[in-house]
């Protein structure tokens, strides 16, 4: 079975396992591995591991890439260390041992580690270590190019064959109206002239409240995307993890035979194990099977050696707790890479942006980058070593295979919830967020069959978008709303006549398809709005790297307006 096209969004990641007593390498390794994703900014939670597993996390090398390992200990009076590893030095052995820099003022162990070469490494724990957290300092991805940097490399004959490949290919996507051809227009002319500067701020979409514009341009993002398989699935959990089983990975593939060097897609990471996949679409299918309630039941093994018949996903959830699984439960934001162009080895750095009515102190209107959000159910143990997002997409609303996607840059990375399963208040928040999660996915089928039929998947732009389905369940366990922008059309909230609980959910969301003028906020409300804003900027991993000054520039104003 191959990776479906939408799937080829998978990034850098690292990959885990524990062990007991010293490492072993190469041609000595005859235990278990055991491997699951890991994120660079995000605590590694490991605890009760089985201790005839290995453990190695995995991480992709982009020449010099700096880290810092930040490692908890259990209570042990062996020395802390790092094992380091070339993966073209597996099969030989050998391994070089990094030791401990400092200890913070947590008490944790701090590393620092460089990655010379390219390539994929090995950082293999002591089997005192439970919880990592992985910090990349530096070249934590491949390099990036502008559209502008793009079309000034391109000789005249691909550049006339780029254009017109564009604009035949957006005359087929958006409807026709004066809107669409003067954005083609605009487009292709900006590509022939080969004008950098503006190619930079293009496409900007009209402020949010004019939503209907931005539905027309949806459509857009939908090339090379699947919706959400229907398929029927096995019914037990190691028939449906051998069904994903994959023997490849896809990289991007040029538009055209006549522009050999731009491709569509994301490169993906060779750290990544093929198990990993095939358990990742078998979590995400299984959950999102379990949430529609259509009778769907897997047979799930126990500690007993048997199995248990799991019929919803709160049980399911509870069974992975019963079987020694742990899970993660964590927000993700980033900027949106609608536009996932390549050029050769490096990715184009092609933000779709958005006026926002709010004005800086020069009174210029703020332009901002799309932002993109999800929540991630991280589960580790016995039998599941994987991870699933849940979010409102232009794939529809569904659990999705979580890859860590090979990540350009200029996406950045945020994450303001991350929560274990350490007690039982930990525990009633993750169920309680799975349980809306399958709520909301209910809700959003239903009205976007009544309500939505003539939007893209699952009412996409009418019944919400990504960050709408990220505030459902944030406000669920917290009681607090951070993502922006929300694009739930508020006459939904009159007019919808499920009854799930949920609506008082709905009713204490902002509605920011709402000109801002019209809102009639107060100042406290507007401070809060502001906030949200900010809560949505996910810096780049490097901090240098500053890829639109004037809009780093602008946020130093709406922070002093939000604070």
């Amino acid at each position: 079975m191959s990776i479906p096209l939408w799937a080829q969004s998978l990034t850098l990641i690292l990959l885990a396992s524990l062990f007991s007593g010293k490492p072993t390498f190469g041609n000595n390794l005859n235990q278990e591995v055991l491997e699951f994703p890991i994120d660079y900014n995000v605590p590694i939670y490991l605890r009760d591991f089985s201790s005839r597993r290995d453990v190695h996390f995995r991480t992709t090398s982009y020449g010099n890439t700096k880290l810092r390992v930040l490692v908890n200990e259990t209570d042990s009076e062996e020395k802390s260390q790092i094992f380091l590893q070339n993966d073209d030095l597996a099969g030989n052995g050998g391994a070089t041992t990094v030791s401990p820099v400092s200890i913070n003022a947590d008490g944790q162990f701090v590393y620092e580690v460089t990655l010379k070469g390219k390539g994929v490494y090995h950082l293999i724990p002591s089997k005192t270590q439970k919880r990592w957290e992985v910090r990349c300092l530096a070249q934590c991805g491949r390099k990036e190019v502008t559209l502008g940097d793009v079309v000034k490399k391109l000789n005249r004959s691909e550049l006339n064959y780029f254009s017109d490949k564009i604009s035949h290919y957006l005359r087929i996507k958006l409807p026709q109206n004066e809107m669409s051809r003067s954005l083609i227009k605009r487009l292709v002319g900006l590509i022939a002239n080969q004008e950098e500067g503006p190619l930079s701020r293009f496409p900007t979409l009209p402020p949010i409240f004019r939503v209907s514009e931005h539905r027309n341009l949806i459509t857009l993002a939908l090339k090379g995307r699947e919706g959400v398989i229907e398929t029927e699935l096995p019914g037990s959990w190691s028939e449906v993890v051998k069904y994903f089983e994959v023997t490849g990975r896809p990289q991007p593939e040029p538009i055209s035979p006549e522009t050999p060097n731009i491709g569509y897609g994301h490169f993906i990471s060779q750290s990544i194990p093929l198990s990993m996949v095939a358990q990742n679409y078998a979590l995400s299918r299984v959950m999102t099977k379990l949430a529609e309630q259509k009778g769907y039941e897997v047979k799930f093994p126990n500690i007993e050696g048997k199995t248990t018949l799991v019929k919803s996903l709160e049980d399911f959830i509870q069974v992975l707790w019963r079987t020694g699984h742990h899970i993660q439960l964590r927000d993700e934001r980033t900027f949106a890479n609608f536009l996932s162009f390549t050029y050769g080895e490096k990715y184009i750095r092609w933000p779709v942006w958005f006026k926002t009515q709010v004005l800086d102190s020069q009174k210029e209107e703020l332009f901002f980058p799309s932002p993109h959000s999800q929540f991630v159910w991280q589960i580790t143990g016995p039998t599941v070593n994987a991870r699933v997002n849940f979010f409102l997409g232009i794939n529809g609303v569904a659990f999705f295979p979580k890859f860590d996607e090979e990540r350009p840059q200029w996406t950045g990375f945020k994450s303001k919830f991350q929560i274990f399963d350490e007690s039982r208040k930990d525990r009633d928040l993750i169920l309680k967020a799975t349980i809306i999660a399958g709520k909301y996915l209910r809700r959003i089928r239903h009205e976007s069959e009544q309500y939505a039929k003539d939007y893209p998947s699952d009412g996409y732009g009418f019944t919400g978008i990504c960050n709408d389905s990220s505030a459902v369940i944030e406000r669920a366990i917290s009681q607090t709303t951070t993502f922006f922008p929300l694009f739930r059309a508020p006459k939904l909230n009159e007019e919808s006549r499920v009854r799930d609980g949920l609506d008082d959910i709905f009713n204490e969301l902002p509605r920011d398809i709402i000109p801002l003028n019209e809102q009639s906020l107060n100042p406290e409300s507007e401070k809060l709005f502001y906030r949200r804003m900010i809560d949505m900027v996910s810096l780049p991993y490097d901090p240098n790297m500053i890829w639109d000054e004037k809009f780093f520039e602008q946020l130093n104003d709406l922070k002093a307006m939000a604070y």
